[in-house]
């Protein structure tokens, strides 16, 4: 009935309390959760960094919410047909995560997911998920405005000058999931909106993401829902002449700026108004808890590869652990 769950991050020899709550499961369907967790909103987000495609998320992760401090409510209705997540929170700006309430106003988050052919269909529709996820709360001045960076190399592209926020937050992300055999694929859409001040103008300044992404097991060993790695069928072993397991993933995704935020002088000179990129990686399981993963990035900045901001080319390794 009582669980518990810390998180401490060392990266950058700086520590981190990322996660921190305890849970009382008064039901299956009715879990509540008291601490600083992640805000039940972006798909990718919600993945464990361990277990996702590529080396870091996409760029629709940039408009969501990452931890907050509050209360969430959050179980599995109809055997695991539905779940669902909501809950009030202190809020925090796009990407970041908050420890502290910066302001009088609250945020309230949701997200349902439904499997609608979980118990029934074709056995290749059973694992289809779909969700809708939004966010609305006050943000008035107080915290800073986001700035958004490139998914690998965290180059920054656009951010505000001289401008604060000034009203009510709201965002809402459609997203999908799927995995069949050796396939495995996800869409997400994210929409950020904010009323934005600077001086005496003031206008609702909306930012819109998107990503669509794929993989498949070369090896032939089942893909996963992203809750766990792939298990390979047999454990890396040169000498027998087991390799592990190989996935192939491939990504599109997009960041686009609201035109007003260039219009209306809200943006720091030398902003992007979009970044656009393509990714190819390759995840190799030497076990079930340890990969390799190499990946392959090319962001293109407002369309443009001969524009002011030139073309990041990102070629990426990481040995990983987990246990």
């Amino acid at each position: 009935n009582f669980e518990f769950y810390l998180n401490l991050d060392f990266a950058g020899g700086t520590v981190v309390l990322q996660d921190a709550y305890h849970d009382t499961v008064f039901a299956p369907a009715f879990p509540v959760r008291v601490g600083k967790a992640k805000t039940p909103f972006g798909l990718e987000r919600l993945q464990s960094v361990s277990n996702i495609l590529f080396f870091e998320r996409a760029l629709p992760t940039s408009l969501v919410p990452n931890r907050d401090v509050g209360v969430q409510v959050l179980g599995d209705i109809s055997g695991g047909v539905v779940s669902y997540a909501a809950g009030v929170m202190n809020g925090v700006s796009d990407g970041s995560s908050g420890d502290l309430d910066a302001d009088d106003g609250r945020g309230l988050a949701g997200r349902v997911v439904d499997r609608p052919f979980a118990h029934g269909g074709t056995p290749s529709l059973r694992p289809l998920t779909v969700g809708l996820a939004g966010t609305r709360g006050e943000q008035d001045g107080a915290g800073a405005l986001p700035n958004y960076r490139t998914a690998l190399l965290l180059q920054s592209f656009f951010s505000y000058s001289g401008a604060v926020a000034d009203g009510v937050r709201s965002r809402y992300s459609p997203q999908l999931f799927y995995n069949y055999k050796r396939f495995a694929g996800l869409v997400e859409y994210v929409h950020s909106q904010l009323p934005i001040s600077k001086g005496s103008v003031t206008d609702d300044i909306g930012h819109d993401s998107w990503q669509v992404a794929g993989s498949w097991v070369l090896t032939g060993e089942a893909a996963t829902d992203g809750s766990t790695g792939i298990r390979p069928r047999a454990n890396f072993d040169f000498g027998a002449g087991h390799l592990g397991a190989f996935q192939v993933a491939a990504r599109y995704h997009v960041l686009k700026v609201d035109d007003r935020a260039f219009a209306l002088n809200f943006a720091t000179a030398g902003s992007s108004r979009k970044a656009e990129a393509w990714t190819l990686g390759l995840n190799w399981f030497l076990t079930s808890n340890f990969r390799y993963v190499v990946n392959f990035e090319r962001t293109v900045f407002d369309g443009d590869p001969d524009g002011p901001r030139r073309p990041e080319n990102a070629l990426v390794l990481r040995a990983q652990v987990a246990f």
